[in-house]
């Protein structure tokens, strides 16, 4: 979704004008494939929003992830401006269940862009997440990395008309996190109310 550049609320017929290498990178990619489309390539472009929860190699610089581990490990969150600014968000698992579904529904998905998005939640909804699963989680605000403070909001409905809904919600990849980390840090700590 980085695509769409700061803002929002951004459907897949919005303009695009994406900020920074990363965005760039991913607004290239999916020119290719429209032109690989135009030449007859069944396509469909996925554009996910950042993903949260366990995976085999579990991403912990992005935030959602970042939080619960750090929250898990006794250490505050940083929250960047006054927390309000929002992303859209996607569980790891609910992103391979919709790469699965596109492929076996190409009469939905062929030709067509789909916003892969769970929900779009705020800093101050993942801090609250957060502290529902370790409730002696500490925070701290800075008003440094502006990038960080920079809202973009992506609508789901064009995926969930064809048929396609996420499954899985922040606070329980949050849990996913936080029991993998104190498994590993303190066995006897793991709550398995998932």
């Amino acid at each position: 979704t980085a695509v769409y550049g700061p803002g929002g609320s951004f459907s897949e017929d919005d303009q695009c004008e994406p900020v920074g290498a990363y965005a760039h990178s991913k607004f290239e990619a999916e020119r290719a494939v429209q032109s690989a489309d135009r030449r007859g390539l069944s396509t469909t472009i996925l554009r996910f929003g950042t993903s949260y929860g366990l995976a085999p190699v579990t991403r912990y610089e992005a935030v959602v992830n970042r939080f619960a581990l750090l929250a898990s490990t006794s250490r505050p969150l940083t929250i960047h401006g006054d927390g309000t600014q929002e992303r859209p968000f996607i569980h790891v698992c609910d992103a391979s269940d919709i790469i699965c579904w596109a492929l076996v529904n190409p009469e939905k998905t062929g030709g067509t862009t789909l916003n892969a998005v769970g929900v779009n939640a705020s800093v101050l909804d993942l801090v609250t997440a957060v502290k529902q699963a370790v409730p002696e989680t500490d925070e701290s605000n800075t008003q440094q990395d502006v990038r960080s403070q920079i809202t973009l909001n992506v609508k789901n409905e064009k995926i969930k008309s064809l048929g396609w809904c996420a499954n899985r919600t922040i606070k329980k990849g949050i849990k996913e996190i936080s029991n993998r980390v104190r498994y590993i840090s303190q066995p006897d700590h793991i709550n398995t109310d998932l």
